[in-house]
């Protein structure tokens, strides 16, 4: 109450009218201009956020087509890699088919001089036979044969058959 004794009716008035008058100034001079400078700053935001919207977008195509190239570089990879193997299995496969050919030659070539050495073999066994029968077949001629000699020629026969070389 002590608060509406020092207040009277004439000053609030004049309050309200001055309150009014400084209201409609503002809002007749100044009003506009905030108003405009506001539209100006939200217009410039927004702007500038299409901008920022646009950037991101930008940055995710980039990150999308960088992704699919860092894919197609793997794939690329993926794929030499691949046929280089084929090709070393291929090489690996004719190495391998060439060392068995050159085996089968080995194995063919050893086989003929091991046939070719058997024949000089028996060649040089029927040789010695025939000398070592020819031994026997004169002796025989030179000594009558009774079979007690009969069986000592056998035997030295067998005996130079088996010094025979």
């Amino acid at each position: 109450m002590a608060l509406l004794e020092l207040l009277n009716a004439s000053e609030i008035f004049v309050q309200i009218i001055n309150f009014l008058l400084i209201f409609f100034l503002l809002r007749i001079f100044l009003w506009r201009r905030f108003l405009g400078f506001l539209d100006r700053r939200r217009e410039h935001m927004t702007q500038e956020l299409n901008k920022i919207q646009q950037a991101q977008t930008e940055v995710s195509q980039l990150k999308t087509e960088y992704q699919q190239k860092i894919n197609q570089i793997e794939e690329t990879a993926r794929n030499r890699i691949q046929s280089a193997v084929l090709e070393a299995q291929r090489i690996s496969q004719e190495i391998k088919d060439q060392a068995h050919q050159d085996a089968e030659k080995t194995i063919e070539s050893a086989k003929e001089e091991l046939q070719f050495e058997l024949r000089k073999a028996k060649e040089a066994l029927k040789a010695t036979v025939v000398d070592l029968t020819i031994q026997a077949t004169q002796q025989l001629i030179q000594e009558k044969l009774t079979p007690e000699m009969d069986k000592k020629l056998v035997e030295n026969f067998l005996t130079q058959i088996d010094q025979a070389p």
